[in-house]
């Protein structure tokens, strides 16, 4: 991998090798043909970095609405304090797909190895371009900031958007202290009348005004509560590629839902051992969430995070559990 500096390196040596080569005779074949040889070397050179370049965390945020002045400006508070909320979100979501799931208080890990840089000023409606801070090497494979800007959009796109399955299947998976920031970034567009378009490079988010009231409204009161529970039963199927499961508990009831990661790739591990893992008697740990919402109606949701071999002590916490 080779760093941003080389980038730059390498094409400001492309630039003056290609103004040396305009200069040289069309018949001084060896020197036209060692320099456009070391010319195509650069340019693929730069190719690689730009495609490894790509893998690092980039996107555009435009506002419109009350704190825009058209092209012109826009409020400094609102600027600061959104871009600042957009950012927890990043450093959140990085830390949660780090550590599986986040402590309900304390510091978030991730704040420096997340940071995004504004990188350049929009126009047209106003915004900020915004990058990934740049380590010493380009990324092989898409960077986790890059992952979490994605992750992150798709829940602000779940949430905003028309469809209520897809928003309660968003509200099951999220992080719950990702959650509270989804909560306050959307009060904040609300609070100041405010509209946003996210450009990533593959797509485009747009976040109006009634997208964001149908945001706000949904998860403005909602409470979200998780707490970890054992289920004695029979796993009846687990598929790792969807990471869904169901489970069926000794007091007769069926709980269905999303798989973690964690489990999913040791369930894989366990096939490649022809291991036999469905079928048999379980104490699965299961991450509970129930969402309140202001009318009082509850949506439950249960993520498996492992199995392992009942204990008494499980049978009990069943009883205690039910």
């Amino acid at each position: 991998m080779i760093s941003q500096q080389k980038r730059d390196a390498v094409s400001s040596e492309l630039s003056a090798l290609e103004a040396l080569l305009a200069s040289v005779d069309d018949d001084d074949f060896v020197a036209r043909r060692s320099l456009s040889y070391r010319r195509d070397e650069l340019a693929a050179e730069i190719a690689d970095l730009v495609e490894q370049q790509q893998n690092l965390g980039h996107v555009v945020l435009s506002f419109e609405g009350g704190p825009v002045l058209g092209s012109r400006g826009i409020d400094t508070t609102f600027a600061s304090r959104t871009l600042s909320e957009y950012q927890e979100l990043i450093t959140k979501q990085v830390a949660a797909e780090n550590v599986g799931t986040l402590a309900q208080r304390g510091p978030v890990p991730a704040q420096i190895s997340s940071r995004l840089n504004i990188t350049n000023v929009v126009h047209g409606s106003f915004g900020f371009e915004l990058q990934e801070v740049e380590q010493d090497q380009f990324p092989i494979f898409e960077s986790p900031v890059k992952q979490a800007i994605t992750a992150v959009d798709d829940v602000l796109a779940s949430f905003s958007g028309s469809s209520e399955e897809t928003y309660r299947n968003a509200l099951e998976l999220v992080d719950r202290r990702v959650f509270i920031s989804v909560q306050r970034f959307f009060e904040s567009l609300y609070k100041d009348s405010a509209s946003l378009k996210i450009v990533e490079a593959e797509r485009d988010l747009t976040l109006d005004q009634y997208a964001v009231l149908r945001a706000r409204s949904r998860i403005r009161d909602v409470e979200v509560i998780d707490e970890q529970i054992v289920l004695v039963g029979e796993l009846l199927g687990l598929t790792p590629v969807s990471r869904t499961y169901d489970f069926s508990a000794i007091d007769g009831r069926i709980v269905s839902g999303k798989v973690g990661q964690r489990l999913s790739d040791d369930y894989l591990e366990r096939l490649h051992g022809e291991e036999r893992i469905s079928g048999r008697k379980y104490a699965g740990v299961f991450s509970r969430r129930r969402a309140t919402s202001a009318d009082g109606s509850i949506n439950e949701s249960f993520m498996l995070l492992d199995l392992r071999e009942p204990s008494e002590a499980d049978q009990i916490g069943l009883i205690n559990l039910v």
